[in-house]
């Protein structure tokens, strides 16, 4: 991306915690460092605020093909906060797609929403697909490679689906390979080798399917792609300098696909690869998925026709306009369409502002802030009295309650807590061990390792406070009293802390969006602000 804005008449920065704003126009920083509190406490600086005109976001489809895997992109709706602009771009972001992504930002006004689409197909490329055994692949595709003869600037990609095939391509073909787990260094020589000519071909896994702007690319293999989003997205890679290119995929078997498959289940377009290969139409007509309105290639003036159209032309089939094929495939059937009386408009309403849009994730930002102060301040008030069963009983701290059970059903209560299954939070992440938010302002709580398993000398309160938060949790459990009171508070029915079976199913209810605090943090609020609040003031 640095390389491809260099060009452009704007000074150029790549984000640190230190960059000053006042020296550059254009600020670039990687998807997994704009989802950090670091980068939204910094876009919210005054003087970052006053000169933040737009938001960028490229490749907008990946919020919803990478959700479950790259947690930074659920968390870019703290973003929309600053208020400015947004501009979200993406090859392969289907219309069904469009709300979804505007929920995760936080874009509640979709009348300051504007969508604009070209089609997803180019008329320079021509659309090829090929089927054979999985004993015949590699044969297949090696038949293909020796086919072709690139001129000394053109350049072709092979993509495979799995690291396998992509070892064995290359050594087959004789060509570098070119995936994630390959040294930086490597993969930055390897790429500079391909683009100044040592290579004319590279073996590459989706890692190099996006973001590539070599306008040369005359050829694209798409070798047993997972998904339509990867074929449409490696395929696009083709002719970007207009002259003719081709797209050639070469499948086995069909994708995984299941009859009555949602479209929220289908976030990489698996059922639309499925459809694709078993057309018998153009194969323009299965990137529909992308397209509000889809055409064949007979009805697009000078488009390089697809394989299909190409078999229909040897065949004598006159191609010759778009009455011999439907030139049209609408997003939604006419048969739902329905017309009904304009509604009258109000012109004495005020014009909405990109101000007024963010006015309730603001508010429920606040209400976040709210609730983790409440925390903090929880975590003083214990430890000014050096005793949570004793800010929990309200009375002075002796230490003559050490060995005592402050209720019948103490250590059961404990067992079943400890065996919650209390779940993970990407937006507000907190201990296991202590359940004290890794953000919780006046305490540093080292965040584990990727990978690594959280130990109780990780854990900064273990020491004094050993699980602080569970203990406070399973103390106010047994004052019915506070209880009420903690329900009331949360505006929720007392009957789920009846029992310590709804308490836990209720205190296990998931995350949804980085407005909503996990319920065992949400808890632990309510206890101090309707029980601790009077009593510390």
């Amino acid at each position: 991306m640095e390389d491809r804005v260099s060009s452009l008449p704007y000074s150029v920065g790549r984000w640190t915690k230190d960059l000053d704003p006042f020296g550059i126009q254009l600020v670039i920083i990687p998807a997994h460092e704009a989802g950090t509190r670091a980068f939204a406490d910094w876009l919210l600086l005054p003087y970052v605020q006053q000169r933040l005109d737009r938001i960028f976001i490229d490749e907008v489809h990946h919020l919803i093909t990478d959700k479950n895997f790259r947690e930074c992109f659920a968390r870019l709706g703290d973003l929309t906060l600053a208020g400015a602009k947004y501009t979200l771009m993406s090859a392969t972001c289907p219309p069904r797609d469009v709300p979804e992504i505007l929920h995760i930002l936080g874009i509640t006004e979709l009348s300051m929403v504007r969508e604009i689409r070209s089609s997803t197909t180019r008329t320079n490329i021509q659309y090829t697909v090929e089927q054979c055994t999985n004993d015949n692949l590699y044969a297949t595709v090696q038949s293909k490679f020796n086919s072709i003869v690139l001129q000394p600037d053109e350049r072709g990609l092979i993509y495979a689906s799995t690291l396998k095939d992509c070892d064995q391509l290359s050594q087959l073909l004789s060509a570098p390979k070119y995936y994630a787990p390959i040294d930086p260094k490597e993969k930055d020589k390897i790429q500079e080798e391909w683009f100044s000519g040592v290579y004319k071909w590279l073996i590459c896994t989706t890692a190099y399917g996006e973001g590539i702007d070599y306008s040369k690319v005359r050829w694209v293999f798409n070798v047993r792609p997972q998904g339509k989003t990867s074929e449409v997205q490696q395929g696009g890679r083709a002719g970007r300098d207009g002259e003719l290119s081709y797209s050639h995929t070469i499948f086995t078997t069909f994708p995984a696909h299941f009859r009555g498959l949602g479209l929220t289940d289908d976030p990489h377009g698996k059922a639309g690869l499925y459809a694709g290969y078993q057309m018998d139409t153009c194969y323009r007509f299965s990137f529909r998925l992308y397209d509000k309105e889809t055409y064949p290639c007979a009805a697009i003036p000078g488009a390089a026709l697809c394989g299909f159209c190409l078999e229909q032309v040897s065949n004598g089939v006159n191609l010759d306009g778009p009455a011999q094929i439907s030139a049209r495939v609408p997003l939604v059937p006419s048969s739902e369409h329905h017309v009904s009386q304009p509604a009258p408009i109000n012109t004495n309403l005020r014009q909405m502002t990109i101000a007024d849009s963010i006015i309730p994730h603001q508010k429920a930002r606040n209400v976040t802030n709210e609730i983790m102060q409440g925390i903090t301040n929880l975590l003083s008030v214990i430890q000014s009295r050096d005793c949570a069963r004793c800010v929990v009983a309200g009375t002075a701290h002796t230490h003559s309650h050490v060995s005592e059970d402050p209720y019948k059903d103490y250590n059961y209560i404990q067992r079943r807590l400890n065996a919650c299954n209390v779940p993970a939070s990407q937006f507000h992440p907190f201990c296991f061990l202590c359940w004290a938010p890794y953000r919780i302002p006046g305490l540093v709580h080292p965040v584990p390792q990727l990978g690594c398993q959280l130990t109780p000398d990780d854990c900064p309160l273990n020491g004094s406070y050993p699980g602080i938060f569970r203990l406070v949790t399973a103390l106010v459990f047994g004052r019915p009293e506070i209880m009420r009171e903690v329900a009331k508070y949360l505006d929720i029915d007392v009957e789920i802390f009846s029992n310590i079976f709804s308490f836990t199913t209720w205190l296990s209810k998931d995350v949804g969006s980085s407005n909503e605090i996990p319920n065992n943090l949400a808890f632990l609020n309510a206890y101090y602000r309707s029980s601790l609040t009077e009593s510390v003031h």
